[in-house]
């Protein structure tokens, strides 16, 4: 667009919107599509985002994810915040005192949380060590960047692990954590972002037919039939379901509440629930789902009927329980015991984000 308007009036145009890697913003120009780059969100997550990038720094650049929670809440008149960047906003009120002496703080949980803890102690100079029990870093991240239109989540779970390793970060991958290794460890200073993990249903279920939770099915650890009823209908049953349409599958979306993803802005709710629709994807509100059986999920309408929706697999996406069996065993046992992210209740990226930059400035 902004090379046509260009072509048209002959006069310098500026071109801005997802323009985030020095590459393409060089091609732009370079290509005469405009005659200069602009950035809008990118620099609220990095305001350093143009000298990081003309030095070489760019693995550096805190990405923006492109959530809108900037727009959002100042749409509310609420002040200005980033999602990925916890001093957005609080440039005056945020200092990174050096550490007093220094301790050796053990963080348990490498989402994104963790990783914000582990970054500002580190750049704090407090010696920082990540236990992480999976594979890899990311949390819920990993899982969040599955769905159509996410990926650009896995350009932070790359920030965070890059950033963890230039700031010698102690990270051990695959580490379980229990009482007896954190006690090993000796720290002086223990952080949960132990994370959450998915809500079971509790429903008569009459079948060996393939039940699986929302997790299982975007990570394919469990492959899913052709016919999918998804319970639950917020944000994540909702993108499970996009996800799974775009593999073929027929999916048919039950959800207990009036509206399907209630906690959703209203910008992001109805351009997701527009590309359900346009993808023909089923979605029942005000039902509920009383049995599972061979035939698929029997449900009990806003109308006061019950029906079965048909189903091959079932998806349990009915929300996310926080995972606390480490603290009653820590308590008393540590001189600072923290909790942080989802470990305290399952919320949003920006609050992960905002809980791990703040324990990592108090502390």
């Amino acid at each position: 667009m902004a090379e046509k308007i260009r072509k048209r009036i002959g006069l310098p145009v500026i071109g801005v919107g997802r323009i985030d890697t020095l590459e393409l913003a060089e091609d732009l120009v370079q290509k005469r599509k405009v005659g200069l780059v602009a950035l809008g969100r990118p620099l609220l997550a990095d305001p350093q985002w143009v000298e990081k990038a003309i030095n070489g720094k760019e693995d550096e650049i805190i990405p923006c994810i492109y959530c809108n929670n900037c727009i959002d809440v100042t749409d509310k008149g609420e002040p200005l915040r980033c999602a990925v960047n916890a001093s957005t906003g609080r440039e005056d009120e945020v200092r990174l005192k050096p550490a007093n002496r220094a301790k050796m703080v053990l963080i348990v949980g490498g989402g994104p949380s963790g990783l914000e803890a582990a970054t500002v102690l580190a750049l704090r100079g407090y010696k920082v060590v990540l236990f992480e029990k999976d594979a890899e870093l990311g949390g819920q991240l990993l899982l969040a960047s599955k769905p159509p239109r996410k990926q650009r989540l896995q350009k932070l779970i790359d920030y965070y692990a890059n950033r963890v390793r230039s700031l010698h970060v102690d990270v051990r991958i695959g580490q379980e954590s229990t009482l007896a290794t954190i006690m090993e460890a000796n720290p002086c200073c223990v952080i949960l972002a132990t994370g959450s993990s998915p809500l079971e249903l509790d429903i008569n279920v009459t079948t060996d037919k393939k039940i699986l939770n929302y997790s299982d099915a975007l990570s394919g650890v469990q492959e899913v039939g052709e016919r999918v009823a998804i319970i639950g209908g917020g944000q994540i049953g909702c993108e499970t379901a996009e996800y799974l349409t775009e593999r073929g599958r027929q999916v048919v979306v039950i959800e207990v509440a009036d509206i399907m993803c209630s906690m959703l802005s209203a910008k992001h709710r109805h351009f997701l629930l527009y590309q359900l629709a346009s993808k023909n994807v089923t979605m029942v509100t005000s039902t509920r789902a009383e049995e599972i059986s061979d035939e698929g999920v029997h449900i009990f309408t806003r109308k006061g009927k019950r029906q079965i929706v048909k189903a091959d697999s079932v998806v349990i996406a009915i929300g996310l329980k926080s995972d606390h069996k480490l603290v009653e065993q820590l308590k008393g046992k540590i001189d600072f015991l923290g909790l942080i992210g989802d470990c305290v209740e399952p919320r949003r990226i920006a609050d992960a984000i905002r809980e791990g930059a703040r324990i990592g400035y108090d502390l």
